[in-house]
């Protein structure tokens, strides 16, 4: 039926009187005729009212509309309104008790369960489920038209309860029921939901195309494909997710919907750390961005993707290009702010700290990094006094802010930087007061000890590293504090504490890097205590592998215990292994020629030489020294080349070699040229050789190879003369037996039978242990013998 409205009516009664039909209309029903039209007039106008939004105007129109006609058939209707009034304005405790009023004034009108369903989602939007779902529950097995929203709201209910599995039938009943239609979309939308909080992604993607394909408008048709493009870059179809996301933004119904769209493409990329993503689609969308609110976000994020895509030219150029645009927004603050850490990371020290001051002089907003942005600058740019500063007033003036902690963790590193290790050390170990949960709270502390250390503070040191394992004793660097608190002992002189330490480190870091090195010391450790077996054991272990770099130091280690043992011949015996073996390895002049020496003595010449030889390519200054020309020379002597033992002899002498190599020098030449038959010179060197008074023992086997020289040439009393010099002179029961004993034979051979019984029995008396005292005997028999 259509409503006539008052102006039209009084337009036909004007017609009615003009025709003088004022008695074929009646009186009586003109007056009805305008109760009526008023009465819808005024409804109309309520509804009007309604329909725009201006519920509270609304409230007033039905309300004055019930009093005028309280008995209109649309008494029902007005009355229903009135509660969705407040419904619709949020004012729920009203619509409540409006719906109420209205349920049992009408328990059987038409919008009954219409007013019912409000009543369920009042207590939804309260989130008081429990009275929701009652209602809701006996609305959705009604079979009318509130069944299928009911359904919705159910699903809601359970999908917020973690009952997916409830929520999901629910919304599939709804999408198979023919009267679906208007919550086909948001069935769909939820579903998705639902499948999103199950990280089912790609199933998610396919019911969110649903819902994008059953949506009415645009602009939902937009987010549920949004939605979509989320779920495929979630499932890893990043092919897809572009695909979609680009579809969105092509295809958005409006402005609205395309600057959003937009923002939150590039908003997802970015929180998933696609910076690559943000940079293609940032520059992609912002041309057709026209909400300054949105490009100023857009080009932040652009900006920052470029920074942490370590392209810094190019997010320095995008944050100047946001703070110039929008110098007075968040985003254009924000980015004149990380334009300063742009140009830092370019290493433009002096353009970050101009732009440090532009920003500080425009604003207070974040004053706390830009102090931090200043300070690091500072550093960059070598000014580590001013850095210094600007890290004290951070510490001090925003105890509250993150970058407190920052300031603190960095003035340490800028003192040391400086050269002040006190207030390095100071600042290290305030920082672990003040953070000891902070991550790189124990590399500090280390760092607090290793500069002790350095400084040989050992008793600080030590106190920094027994709190680091007091501390921090499950760090990954446990392993380095005890290494280094082993080698504080050592400095200490605590050598059990240095041997417990790298025992246990040894034990806890079998596998580092530096046990060898940790095993070394605990054999130095042990050396120092002067027990040799035990610094053996370690030093052996260590030697087994050749291919350890502390093979050199332990074999070096374990000849010097073997010599401190008293166990020569190993000693030497590992020294000469190092030496051939080792060909860089330098060891101290001095051990090369006592190992040299020691062979030389003991008869093993040619190993002698091969020392000699190694000792002059490692220290080639030394090879002209007069001694080491002697060793040469004594060792060919030895291996019976005398040429070669001459040319020694005689380098060693013009070196001006002192004593007691010089007469040793002589006494070789003349044994060198006795043996070449030289005789002469053979006695020319031994007289030499005899001037040198502070040798006894050279002068004694000098004599001796004179009673040689002067036997060969047949010189027997002479050579008697010599030999009796050596026994006389001179107390050494091996040289001196063998002397009396030529003296003997060099007597006889003079025709002196007498004084050479005499020399023999001498030989008997002074020295009857000797092996030469048998033959004594029996040389006076035979003497005795023939002289009869």
């Amino acid at each position: 039926m259509t409503l006539l409205s008052l102006r039209t009516m009084k337009i036909l009664r004007t017609v009615c009187l003009v025709l003088g039909l004022f008695l074929a209309c009646g009186h009586a029903s003109y007056a009805e005729e305008k109760i009526v039209n008023a009465e819808v007039e005024e409804f109309d106008f309520a509804n009007g009212l309604f329909s725009r939004g201006m519920y509270d105007m609304a409230v007033g129109g039905y309300k004055d509309f019930l009093k005028n006609y309280p008995d209109s058939q649309y008494a029902e209707l007005a009355n229903y309104r009135i509660a969705e009034c407040y419904f619709m304005d949020k004012k729920y405790d009203e619509a409540v008790n409006r719906f109420g009023i209205f349920l049992k004034d009408y328990p059987k009108g038409e919008l009954a369960q219409k007013a019912m369903l409000r009543k369920a989602q009042v207590h939804y939007i309260r989130e008081d489920y429990p009275a929701a779902e009652r209602m809701l529950k006996d609305l959705a097995a009604g079979g009318n038209d509130t069944a299928v929203s009911a359904k919705y709201y159910l699903a809601g209910i359970y999908f917020k309860q973690g009952d997916h599995a409830t929520a999901k039938k629910m919304l599939e009943e709804i999408l198979s029921e023919p009267g679906s239609g208007e919550y086909t979309a948001f069935a769909y939308i939820n579903l998705g939901d639902i499948y999103t909080e199950e990280k089912d992604y790609a199933r998610a993607a396919d019911y969110y195309n649903r819902a994008s394909a059953a949506a009415k408008d645009k602009v939902a048709q937009a987010k549920a494909a949004f939605r979509a493009a989320n779920s495929y870059y979630l499932a890893g179809k990043y092919d897809k997710a572009k695909e979609h996301y680009r579809k969105v933004t092509s295809e958005a119904g409006n402005t609205d919907t395309f600057n959003s769209a937009a923002l939150g493409l590039v908003s997802t990329f970015y929180k998933n750390g696609e910076y690559q993503w943000v940079i293609e689609t940032a520059e992609e969308v912002l041309p057709r961005v026209e909400d300054d609110t949105v490009k100023e976000q857009i080009l932040f994020l652009l900006g920052n993707s470029y920074f942490f895509s370590d392209k810094f030219a190019e997010s320095e150029k995008v944050y100047a290009e946001a703070a110039s645009a929008y110098p007075d927004s968040k985003f254009g603050i924000k980015s004149m702010l990380n334009r300063c850490w742009a140009l830092y990371r370019l290493g433009k020290y002096e353009e970050c700290l101009a732009a440090v001051k532009t920003y500080t002089s425009k604003t207070k907003d974040s004053a706390d990094e830009a102090l931090y942005i200043k300070a690091e600058a500072l550093i960059g740019a070598g000014y580590t006094t001013r850095a210094i500063e600007a890290y004290k007033v951070l510490a001090r003036d925003f105890v509250d802010s993150g970058y407190h902690k920052e300031a603190l963790y960095e003035i340490g590193w800028a003192y040391a930087g400086s050269g002040d290790a006190g207030e390095a050390i100071r600042n290290y170990q305030l920082f672990v007061e003040e953070y000891p949960d902070d991550p790189r709270a124990p590399s500090v502390l280390l760092k607090a000890a290793q500069e002790n250390l350095d400084l040989g503070q050992y008793n600080e040191a030590e106190t920094d590293y027994m709190k680091f394992l007091s501390t921090f004793g499950e760090s990954p660097l446990k392993e380095n504090v005890l290494f280094q608190l082993g080698r504080v002992y050592m400095e200490k002189g605590d050598y059990d504490k240095a041997i417990n330490t790298y025992l246990k480190f040894l034990k806890e870091f079998p596998e580092s890097q530096a046990s060898d090195a940790a095993l070394y010391w605990t054999g130095r450790a042990y050396q120092q205590k002067k027990d040799w077996e035990e610094s053996l054991s370690a030093y052996t272990r260590l030697a087994a592998d050749r291919e350890s770099e502390f093979y050199g130091k332990a074999m070096e280690s374990m000849a010097y215990s073997y010599f401190q043992k008293g166990e020569f011949d190993k000693a030497a015996g590992k020294y000469y292994v190092l030496m051939v073996d080792e060909k860089d390895l330098a060891l101290p002049e001095g051990v090369y020629k006592w190992v040299a020496d020691y062979y030389m003595n003991n008869g093993n010449n040619n190993k002698s030489l091969e020392v000699l030889k190694i000792l002059s390519v490692k220290h080639p200054g030394k090879v002209a020294s007069g001694e080491i020309y002697y060793m040469y020379a004594e060792n060919y002597g030895e291996l019976g080349d005398w040429g070669k033992a001459e040319e020694y002899f005689n380098k060693a002498i013009k070196s001006g070699v002192g004593s007691p190599y010089r007469e040793r020098a002589y006494l070789g030449l003349g044994r060198s040229y006795f043996a070449s038959g030289k005789y002469d010179k053979a006695v020319e060197m031994l007289n030499e050789a005899l001037k040198a008074r502070e040798d006894n023992l050279t002068g004694a086997l000098a004599r001796f190879e004179m009673g040689n020289v002067k036997f060969k040439v047949m010189d027997f009393e002479e050579a008697a003369k010599q030999y009796m010099m050596v026994a006389i002179l001179y107390d050494d029961e091996e040289l001196c037996s063998k002397a009396l004993f030529h003296a003997g034979t060099a007597f006889e051979k003079a025709g002196m039978p007498g004084k050479s019984i005499e020399a023999f029995r001498e030989l008997i008396e002074r020295y009857p242990e000797s092996a030469l005292a048998n033959e004594a005997e029996k040389e006076i028999r035979r003497v005795e013998s023939e002289a009869r």
